[in-house]
């Protein structure tokens, strides 16, 4: 971890050691990693909601809590994951109430994070970035992590030098008449192929 985080902009560092000094002046700073079956507790995602519908997306309308469906949803997903033993949920504290989470998916030797979030009134702190800095170190210490893959292309991950890959869309149809015809008209447009 040392050697990746020494080749993060000098500026960058010295901002989140900033950050990082600010939030344990002001508060107690703990961190929390939840997985195997003590993620299953239906607890953790209402405090996930929280914190993603805590700021702009609770005030845009765009928040998962926001939705009826969208929530139903994230709890069926968040106790499917749970099931297999691949859901993690990953919290940044300040006195003891959570400031930034990360809705994570371990499969394989890949940290997936689909969805995260923080607390904006506590934007000073970045505690956004201070949780996925102890996420990926715990990452690189814990020895059976190849990725931390955020699954978007977003302005912070260029901080962070996160590596864009490439994708493709995939379209499987069965081997029958009908579905034959429509996969051939649709391999007329061209490909596309998108940075992530």
């Amino acid at each position: 971890f040392d050697a990746y985080a020494s080749s993060l902009s000098p500026n960058f560092l010295r901002n989140l050691r900033k950050a990082g000094n600010r939030a344990r002046r002001d508060h107690h700073v703990s961190f929390r990693f939840v997985s195997g079956p003590d993620a299953r507790d239906p607890e953790l995602l209402d405090r996930f909601l929280a914190i993603e519908g805590s700021g702009w997306k609770g005030a845009a309308g765009t928040a998962i809590q926001c939705s009826p469906a969208l929530t139903a949803f994230y709890r069926s997903l968040a106790r499917r994951l749970a099931d297999r033993g691949w859901l993690e949920w990953h919290f940044l504290d300040f006195d003891g109430t959570p400031v930034a989470a990360h809705l994570a998916v371990r499969f394989g030797r890949s940290l997936i994070l689909p969805k995260i979030g923080y607390d904006e009134t506590h934007a000073r702190s970045s505690p956004g970035n201070l949780l996925f800095r102890e996420t990926v170190a715990r990452a690189f210490a814990d020895g059976c992590t190849d990725e931390v893959n955020c699954l978007t292309d977003m302005e912070w991950h260029r901080n962070w030098h996160m590596t864009q890959a490439a994708y493709r869309d995939l379209r499987v149809y069965p081997r029958r008449v009908v579905p034959v015809l429509v996969g051939f008209i649709e391999c007329e447009l061209p490909v596309q192929v998108r940075a992530i």
